[in-house]
């Protein structure tokens, strides 16, 4: 039994992310929570929060996505925006 413990451990070495892939996925999603967060959209963002796989701790290498769930608050929308002369519908948004 001991070997096929160990057997399974190794799998699971092989697939999870590496500490660089790791550590290089905590900078990406924080730069860019922290330029949502302060930038131009700032008024818009309610809150965010990690979601999926890497938020779980389930994610395998490679480490291609992290999921990052933006609460926006429809009020932070202008309605005089010449890109959106009114609030897009949430579909919009998703799309």
């Amino acid at each position: 039994m001991a070997s096929c413990e160990n057997y399974l451990w190794r799998v699971v070495q092989a697939i999870e992310p590496s500490k660089a892939q790791k550590e290089g996925a905590v900078r990406s999603h924080n730069n860019l929570r922290e330029l949502l967060l302060t930038g131009r959209f700032a008024n818009r963002i309610q809150k965010s929060y990690l979601s999926g796989s890497y938020a779980r701790d389930t994610a395998i290498a490679p480490l291609d996505d992290v999921d990052i769930i933006f609460v926006v608050d429809p009020r932070g929308w202008s309605t005089t925006n010449m890109l959106y002369p009114s609030r897009p519908p949430p579909a919009a948004i998703l799309d």
